[in-house]
């Protein structure tokens, strides 16, 4: 039966630059000999922000539909591909950039794929005519004028 060691910033070895945890043992003489320790579960939570104006990666633009170029500035922060995805959508709602099927689900046509062979996120855009909307079933949201 196993045992759970937990190590937190109370395991901090001082003047190591948070950079080294040590954990004592209790004394009691116990003999490692013939067993194992494996580490289950770590979580490291980041600190530094992936997208940045400093880094001059918070900015794209897209030209929808009706030839009309759209800026997009993305907040400081840090994010994963689906909170970038989030944010697009989210843009996408209030520019009316984008269309419902018939149980009220919002469809968008543009959204951010990770390509895991070429180790990259992609822009992925969907066609979109005239024939989209009707042989879909989609509507337009109220106020879109594309």
């Amino acid at each position: 039966m196993g045992k759970t060691i937990i190590l937190t910033t109370a395991n901090i070895e001082e003047n190591s630059n948070n950079t080294k945890l040590v954990y004592n043992f209790p004394s009691g003489g116990y003999s490692f000999k013939n067993d194992m320790i494996a580490v289950l579960f770590i979580y490291q939570y980041f600190s530094t922000f992936n997208i940045t104006s400093s880094y001059g990666n918070n900015t794209f633009s897209y030209v929808w539909f009706d030839g009309v170029e759209y800026n997009i500035t993305i907040p400081d922060g840090y994010y994963e591909i689906s909170d970038l995805n989030v944010y697009f959508q989210s843009i996408m709602i209030a520019n009316t950039h984008y269309m419902t099927n018939s149980a009220g689900q919002f469809i968008y046509f543009l959204e951010f794929i990770v390509n895991t062979s070429r180790y990259a996120v992609q822009i992925y855009s969907y066609p979109l005519d005239n024939t989209i909307k009707s042989s879909n079933g989609y509507t337009l949201p109220i106020g879109a004028t594309w």
